[in-house]
């Protein structure tokens, strides 16, 4: 259990202006256990964080009010945005600051989204899209396949067909014996990368045909 009193020490000296590392220190040095002022400066850091969280979040709410009552007093019509691209909505949820804005995203998304806000990923491995996607949106707004051209062999094919020069293929239909089903070859690929995920257990990527998705595989696992 956390020891109250050293939670309280550590937020006292805190708030009059010294640093974590120095509160630590301070409580080592006249005889706490190490474990004990850790726990204790945690529960700290948790506490500041969630308050922080909510200020934030308050403030977006009041913003919010704010522009919608603007809006009803000027008796505007709505403006509709462009939707946004999934990595835009990444990099938002990035700059707000707030760990639970990661929710909304998928495991691989969300992992990134919160290492970038807690600061585990360091300045040498910025959440940043890749180039690729700028590429490929450039060509779909501006109805322009040739900017494809520059792009992997996977990442082309995509282009091509998200900017309509290309059509895309049917997808292959295949028996899985273990459900004694039809699956599009698309399902078979996700059912053994999520059982893959699940055991832990690259051997199974090793039976995906398909190299891109079987690396997609072992990068999930890596």
């Amino acid at each position: 259990m956390v020891d109250q009193k050293l939670v309280e020490f550590i937020e006292n000296f805190v708030h009059k202006g010294g640093s974590f590392e120095q509160a630590t220190d301070k409580l080592l040095s006249v005889g706490h256990k190490k474990e004990d002022v850790h726990e204790a400066a945690s529960k700290v850091k948790r506490k500041r964080f969630e308050e922080i969280g909510a200020i934030v979040l308050g403030v977006i709410i009041i913003i919010g009010l704010i522009g919608l009552f603007v809006n009803k007093l000027g008796d505007k019509q709505p403006v509709v945005e462009e939707p946004k691209s999934s990595y835009v909505l990444l990099s938002e949820a990035i700059a707000s600051g707030d760990i639970s804005a990661c929710d909304q995203f998928n495991p691989v998304k969300k992992n990134l989204c919160q290492k970038s806000i807690l600061g585990e990923l360091g300045d040498n491995n910025p959440a940043t899209p890749p180039t690729y996607m700028s590429v490929i949106e450039q060509a779909i707004a501006n109805n322009d396949s040739s900017l494809c051209e520059n792009l992997s062999v996977v990442q082309k094919d995509r282009c091509l067909i998200l900017t309509g020069a290309k059509k895309a293929e049917e997808p292959k239909i295949v028996f899985d014996p273990v459900t004694n089903q039809t699956k599009t070859e698309q399902q078979v690929f996700k059912d053994t990368i999520a059982e893959a995920v699940e055991l832990g257990d690259t051997a199974i990527c090793d039976q995906i045909s398909n190299p891109v998705e079987r690396q997609f595989c072992y990068a999930r696992l890596s």
